[in-house]
């Protein structure tokens, strides 16, 4: 399975395989390789609109997508066939391994990702991506770090005219999280205001990430959970009201702290068998390596049965948030209060 780093090594030289899947945690970036394998395919081509067929998997069946991708190129060397969201586990599947496996050679076939959740540990995906990579590449997006987030907003801010200096893009990175989509709407938003276009060299400052920036979710519920094993109830308490006042959906707070709990089970519960953090990455792929390192640093001082009972509270705090008697507020009040007297 490829990286990025070797797609952009791969559309750089221009040799294009026949066959892409591109899935991941960051479905913009997806997005953005599926649409520059698209131009590199039929880029030059006069007729490049009649080559070029997009398609989105969750309204339309196999038989179109093979249709279009054994369709002869229209006065063109190649054609290109780029698919959003095709679920590998719906109907079709026998016909969709076939076209993975051996896809017509005039024609540059993309699948990406965007919604659909890709489960790597059901067979359906796993024979899908072999297929794939059998007459083309599969290419999993991770989560940037917040180095590499930091620099791609710098980046960003230079295209909109701005210039955001170092420290304040990791600013940016730490508080809007990890979502490139989110966080290059939220950098647009501040070029906007510090007038990037029209003022030149405007600068994107703290101060105005501060006052103007969106802080997101998963960088709230991080707060809540080292306040919690800082043993600082009113900090964590602080931050848990401000996602209430601001309309946070309580099972995603939820479901955001039982994550980093989990971390810090499974990374302790490595360690304890003679494990590294860097063979828990190897099983579980689709989680952060960052956040596994950071959370077998912060499982370091913490016995494995108190965090199984942490583990057991969120357990419970999620089927009373999905009763119909349960006050929303009331539920994560106690649990994050039950998390801090369990540590």
């Amino acid at each position: 399975m490829w990286d990025e780093k070797t797609l952009s090594k791969n559309l750089v030289s221009g040799s294009l395989l026949p066959f892409y899947f591109l899935f991941g945690d960051e479905p913009f970036l997806a997005s953005a390789y599926a649409d520059k394998i698209a131009a590199l395919a039929v880029g030059g081509d006069e007729l490049k609109d009649f080559n070029l067929h997009k398609f989105d998997g969750q309204e339309c069946g196999i038989d179109g997508i093979i249709e279009a991708a054994e369709a002869l190129p229209l006065m063109g060397s190649r054609s290109c066939v780029v698919v959003r969201d095709f679920d590998a586990s719906g109907s079709g599947h026998d016909r969709l391994m076939e076209l993975a496996a051996d896809p017509p050679p005039d024609c540059v076939t993309v699948f990406w990702i965007d919604s659909v959740k890709v489960d790597r540990t059901k067979n359906v995906w796993k024979h899908f991506i072999a297929a794939a990579e059998k007459s083309g590449t599969a290419v999993r997006f991770g989560k940037k770090a917040p180095g590499e987030l930091a620099e791609l907003l710098i980046s960003r801010a230079g295209e909109r005219g701005c210039l955001l200096r170092p420290d304040t893009a990791r600013l940016m990175a730490e508080r809007g999280g990890t979502d490139l989509n989110l966080q290059f709407n939220e950098l647009d938003k501040l070029a906007a205001l510090a007038g990037g276009g029209v003022k030149d060299k405007a600068e994107i400052t703290k101060a105005m990430v501060e006052a103007a920036g969106t802080r997101s979710l998963e960088a709230n519920v991080f707060d809540i959970s080292n306040a919690i094993l800082a043993k600082q109830p009113g900090r964590a308490f602080d931050v848990l009201h401000r996602l209430f006042e601001g309309k946070a959906d309580a099972v995603k707070i939820l479901g955001a702290l039982a994550s980093s709990f989990i971390n810090l089970y499974q990374t302790k519960a490595a360690a304890a068998s003679g494990e590294r953090t860097e063979a828990l990455a190897a099983i579980f792929p689709d989680k952060n390596a960052n956040a596994l390192r950071y959370a077998a640093r912060d499982a370091a001082r913490i016995p494995l049965p108190a965090l199984r009972e942490c583990l057991e509270a969120l357990a419970a705090a999620d089927r009373r948030l999905k009763s119909f008697h349960a006050d929303d507020r009331t539920v994560l009040e106690y649990t994050v209060a039950k998390l801090i007297e369990l540590i």
